[in-house]
């Protein structure tokens, strides 16, 4: 089977590809950039503990409201560049083991991570090539169904979870220190306090 290289596509069909790739990297400098500043921090507060954030005084059905907008907008984009690929699309386009397969891939990823969202991608991508190249008698899907049992039970935090020891500053946020440093205690002085005569 000859390789087909990237270059050799038709010019149409590269600059296509060469155009999703700058918005996927652009989508993913913005939303890391949202992620790793205040707005970003307010969303962790929010999903971590409702209570505690409203009780530091932060406004939890705006944050809500604001992070559902910004995952419609990211989603949106996508969808947008998908119409050229899929100009229509009907009830069967997403059948149930679809649907599996796009959960297998955000747990394969990792659940909460950036660059889980491109590995995830890859393992949508790399499932019909792989039954493909074998010649497997199985719909694709199920390999995301395989895949989403495996890490389920192995890794739950996914592949970025794997790789975190050695990319760390890579892969998760690091929270700057916001507070500022701890306040020093109050010196403790070894002189005893002045004794005060007590009436009888």
């Amino acid at each position: 089977m000859r390789t087909v290289r990237i270059w050799d596509l038709p010019t149409r069909l590269f600059h296509w590809l060469l155009f999703v790739c700058v918005v996927a990297l652009g989508c993913y400098a913005a939303v890391r950039r949202i992620v790793k500043g205040p707005f970003g921090r307010q969303i962790r507060a929010v999903a971590d503990n409702p209570s505690s954030a409203t009780a530091f005084g932060l406004r939890v059905g705006w944050v809500r409201v604001w992070t559902v907008a910004l995952s419609g907008s990211v989603a949106a984009v996508g969808g947008a560049l998908l119409v050229f690929e899929t100009p229509a699309v009907s009830a069967d386009t997403y059948n149930a083991l679809f649907s599996l397969s796009l959960y297998a891939a955000a747990v394969f990823g990792g659940i909460g991570t950036l660059l889980g969202s491109f590995l995830g991608a890859l393992l949508i991508i790399a499932a019909p090539w792989l039954v493909q190249k074998f010649g497997l008698k199985i719909d694709p899907s199920l390999i995301g169904g395989v895949v989403l049992v495996i890490f389920t039970l192995v890794a739950r935090d996914g592949v970025v979870g794997l790789l975190r020891p050695w990319f760390r500053g890579w892969i998760e946020v690091q929270d700057d220190d916001v507070a500022g440093p701890s306040p020093t205690p109050a010196a403790v002085t070894d002189t005893p306090a002045p004794a005060t005569d007590t009436p009888a």
